[in-house]
């Protein structure tokens, strides 16, 4: 799967991986020195988005990137997002048919 990205304004070390065993999309950002009150994620049923940047749910972003759900695929419930020392990780289900 590739990842779609958005504009930003900086660059932030990134990695989207898709776990087809266990049907997960794992995207991984290096946001130091972003505070923690400074990441935004949101997830819908076909994408996922990530701010950072101060006051980032206002307008105020130095990164953002969107990815779009793999292909036949949506994102389900099974959510998770974790900021630990500068690094966010954002773990999302998916569910649908599997590429064969």
């Amino acid at each position: 799967m590739s990842p779609a990205p958005s504009a930003s304004t900086d660059s932030f070390p990134t990695q989207a991986r898709y776990d087809s065993e266990d049907d997960e999309l794992i995207f991984t950002v290096d946001a130091f020195p972003a505070d923690i009150d400074d990441v935004a994620v949101a997830v819908g049923s076909r994408r996922l988005r990530i701010r950072i940047g101060p006051g980032s749910e206002t307008g105020g972003v130095r990164y953002e990137r969107i990815v779009t759900s793999p292909p036949r695929r949506t994102f389900t419930d099974e959510r998770e997002a974790v900021y630990n020392n500068g690094v966010l990780t954002v773990t999302v289900g998916a569910a649908g048919g599997r590429d064969r």
